[in-house]
């Protein structure tokens, strides 16, 4: 798997790594996760990501133009 740019690819500046917040049950914080699959629906969670494979994401910002790269990786 390749890693991930530090350079930007739109105006070749520095990125900084970060990661997006979201905001979950009773509005507590937590990580952007990728989940495979297409979603599908649960009565008690939203959600159903049983029996998937579920990452964290990473992104990184760039300091100039703010354009952001995420990935998920194992």
């Amino acid at each position: 798997m390749r890693e991930p740019r530090v350079e930007c690819p739109q105006c070749k500046k520095k990125m900084q790594p970060g990661y997006l917040l979201e905001r979950g049950d009773r509005n507590r914080l937590g990580a952007t996760h990728w989940v495979e699959g297409v979603p599908e629906r649960s009565f008690w969670k939203g959600l159903s990501v049983k029996n998937r494979r579920v990452l964290s994401v990473v992104s990184f910002r760039c300091e100039a133009c703010g354009y952001l790269e995420s990935y998920a990786r194992p």
